[in-house]
């Protein structure tokens, strides 16, 4: 007594792929969110960059000015920032000299 099992599922036929329309603009409507993340990211990233820039700007620290004399000593300048500090300093030196000028 052989007999056939029978099948309890049909096969199905495989549905025959469909064309597609190709358009030009199938970048910008598949990959909008994509690109403006990316965009979005590059913006953050310049902003990280400027206050990173500013922040090594403001954090520098000041130069330290040498001059040598004629024997070779070394003597530590002072760096002004305005003229009003200039003529400060001529100011202070002039007095220096007539005071010791003036014993």
């Amino acid at each position: 007594m052989n007999k056939k099992l029978a099948k309890a599922v049909q096969e199905l036929p495989v549905p025959v792929a469909k064309k597609t329309r190709r358009y030009g603009f199938e970048f910008y409507r598949d990959n909008f969110r994509r690109m403006t993340v990316l965009a979005l990211g590059l913006v953050g990233l310049d902003i990280v960059l400027v206050v990173a820039m500013f922040l090594v700007y403001a954090s520098f620290p000041s130069r330290d000015l040498y001059a040598t004399t004629r024997n070779g000593l070394l003597v530590k300048l002072k760096q002004f920032d305005n003229v009003d500090q200039v003529k400060a300093s001529r100011a202070a030196k002039a007095a220096v000299k007539v005071e010791s000028a003036n014993p």
